[in-house]
């Protein structure tokens, strides 16, 4: 009876504990997020809903591996690398054309990103699929979790902490987009004034991940020199 105990109270702090962790990693600014926002400012809450989903799909698949397969995945860096290029192009992409289409009648087009091009699941499953900083920050958490012993090494506790953190981030990202929609609503922004501030957040954020695919070269390169003179 005591065992039962304890393992019921294990699993309730790993499930709340998954929730705080995928709520959180949802709220800082990001290409998930910002295009959330965009979704439902631009075709409503149930687009925004489908996104979402096809978010938490992607997150499914990258917490899996961290929690199976992260040391195999590890071994193959160009994998990492690619991804890294992908999602810089992506950012580029949303920049340009957010601002395009600020110059636009919003009203009557919508964004030429995403309608006629793929579906809100879609394009929510591929955005965090190429946001490759999920690898690292969730095997983090996993060996955190881990070390604590919040987290421990069964099929039951696996299941438990993925769909936890998919509600945390289904909950973080719903928050985001509703709060974007109250302040664009609260400061009467008009459609030129919404695409041209989103363009300009994709560009800070395509830049910063630019400098960072840029100092892991860097890196990489000083530490080869230093290998061939040893």
């Amino acid at each position: 009876m005591l065992d039962q105990s304890l393992l019921y109270k294990s699993n309730v702090s790993l499930f709340f504990t998954g929730i705080g962790i995928g709520l959180f990693s949802s709220l800082p600014i990001s290409a998930v997020n910002m295009t959330a926002l965009q979704f439902l400012l631009l075709d409503g809450q149930e687009a925004l809903i489908y996104f979402i989903a096809g978010c938490v799909m992607a997150q499914v698949i990258y917490v899996s591996i961290t929690l199976y397969a992260m040391d195999k995945i590890m071994q193959y860096e160009w994998v990492l690398k690619i991804l890294n290029i992908l999602l810089m192009v992506f950012l580029i992409y949303l920049t340009v054309s957010s601002i395009f289409t600020s110059f636009e009648d919003a009203y009557v087009r919508k964004s030429i990103v995403f309608i006629h091009i793929l579906p809100p699941f879609i394009i929510g499953f591929l955005i965090l699929t190429v946001h490759v900083t999920e690898l690292p920050f969730w095997y983090g958490w996993s060996i955190l979790l881990f070390t604590k012993q919040i987290l421990k090494p069964n099929s039951v506790s696996y299941k438990l902490y993925i769909i936890s953190v998919c509600m945390g981030s289904f909950l973080g990202l719903f928050l985001f987009a509703s709060f974007g929609q109250f302040v664009a609503r609260y400061f009467h922004l008009s459609a030129f004034e919404l695409h041209l501030i989103l363009g300009f957040i994709y560009g800070i954020l395509a830049l910063i991940h630019y400098l960072k695919i840029r100092s892991i070269n860097m890196a990489e390169r000083i530490e080869d020199k230093i290998q061939d003179e040893v």
